[in-house]
């Protein structure tokens, strides 16, 4: 197979001086703390000119760039003044640019390169996301394996790095304790869970008047809103409205004092790609049984809008014959030695990396992917499903991040 010297049309590589990876380190450092010369910093006039002793860090699940700026509320008005537009990580799907904003390193670096990935340490596919294997629903919580030491960067937010400082978690209720959160935030760090966003944002009010430097906050509603409905739909911008708005009002609630000190820095992972009709790359269960014992094929695993392709044997001839067949106008096959250069590795291979996989295959703009893991079931409800992410178009690698004193907000 001759593979290609260009990663696919309408894609564009991630950027890591200028991504995501580094957002935290610059706000980490804006309040003084030290960190070593290998975490990147973002050159941004706000911080620079300004003390500050606190630090409110908002990740906002899946806003994209260009829905930020179309959007023309609070945080595209912020954007032109306190913000830049940085580009998310390969893949840009949510566990593996988690991973890369709170340990400030890229994919290859971090070891977590993909949502569901393969690790030889037990054979097995795994939904990092929620720490369970595909198709089994089954946690690996108890399971006493070494999941923590699968992250292979340390977490930006522990005592290591944090000294003294308080740090505190505040996330949904229901995914306060879950799946991924084990590996990023770190043991000591206080959690605390809401459920209406306004009590989130409380939650954040008093802990900022109370003297608690640092305040992470994780909020999902615009990746569901954009799964279901499109960047680009009323409901986004609906959602997007009550966020901005919900972000005024803690500024309003908080001291001017505490404002004078507090920095606002909003991330978001990364955004999302609209799918066109009948555009699906699909890998039926049956088939993937099927392969796994004519070809060599040992598992499927995905990223949104990327697969992780796992061979008994590299180069496989006769699987890279049956994926260019399947993925032909849908998806580029890329080996691992490219896959691996897109997560920002260089230099010797860790064993981890095999966990990128042999081959993944990077869809094409439009391009919805379906991988059965199980026997697949009829749908019994209505279910939106408009776009997702993973990939590297410019809807799913371009991002906003903005840095603003809180009493700038208005």
């Amino acid at each position: 197979m001759t593979w290609p010297r260009t990663i696919g049309p309408g894609q564009i590589p991630p950027d890591y001086p200028n991504s995501i990876c580094a957002v935290l380190p610059t706000a980490l450092s804006a309040i003084g703390v030290k960190l070593p010369r290998i975490y990147p910093r973002l050159n941004v006039r706000s911080v620079a000119r300004k003390k500050f002793d606190r630090l409110f860090f908002f990740f906002l699940d899946s806003l994209g760039l260009e829905v930020c700026r179309k959007s023309g509320g609070l945080f595209s008005r912020l954007l032109k003044n306190h913000g830049l537009a940085l580009t998310s990580v390969f893949p840009s799907i949510t566990s593996a640019a988690l991973c890369s904003i709170y340990t400030g390193r890229p994919p290859a670096k971090h070891g977590i390169p993909g949502h569901k990935i393969y690790f030889d340490e037990i054979r097995s596919l795994v939904d990092v996301l929620l720490m369970e294997i595909p198709g089994e629903r089954r946690t690996l919580k108890s399971s006493g394996l070494p999941i923590k030491h699968w992250l292979a960067a340390p977490p930006l937010l522990s005592s290591e790095f944090l000294g003294r400082r308080t740090a505190i978690h505040v996330s949904p209720s229901s995914i306060v304790n879950s799946g991924i959160s084990g590996m990023i935030y770190p043991g000591e760090m206080r959690r605390e869970g809401y459920g209406e966003y306004i009590e989130g944002l409380s939650k954040v009010a008093h802990f900022l008047k109370n003297g608690a430097e640092v305040i992470n906050f994780y909020q999902h509603a615009i990746d569901e809103g954009v799964h279901k409905f499109g960047g680009a739909s009323s409901q986004v911008a609906f959602s997007l409205k009550i966020i901005e708005d919900g972000v005024a009002w803690l500024a309003r609630q908080l001291p001017s004092a505490v404002r004078r000190r507090s920095l606002f820095v909003l991330v978001s992972d990364h955004g999302q790609n609209t799918f066109k009709p009948g555009q699906v790359l699909h890998f039926p269960f049956s088939e993937i049984s099927a392969q796994k014992k004519s070809i060599g094929l040992t598992a499927i695993g995905t990223s949104g809008r990327l697969a992780h392709v796992y061979s008994e044997i590299f180069p496989n001839p006769g699987l890279e014959k049956w994926l260019a067949k399947k993925c032909r106008g849908k998806a580029t096959v890329v080996p691992r030695d490219t896959s691996w250069f897109l997560a920002g590795g260089a230099g010797p291979k860790p064993a981890y990396a095999h966990r990128l996989g042999d081959y993944t295959l990077i869809l094409h703009p439009g391009s919805k992917l379906r991988v059965e893991f199980e026997p697949p079931e009829p749908e019994r409800h209505l279910r939106f499903s408009a776009a997702n992410h993973g990939s590297l178009t410019e809807d799913e690698v371009m991002v906003p991040a903005l840095f603003v004193p809180m009493d700038e907000i208005s």
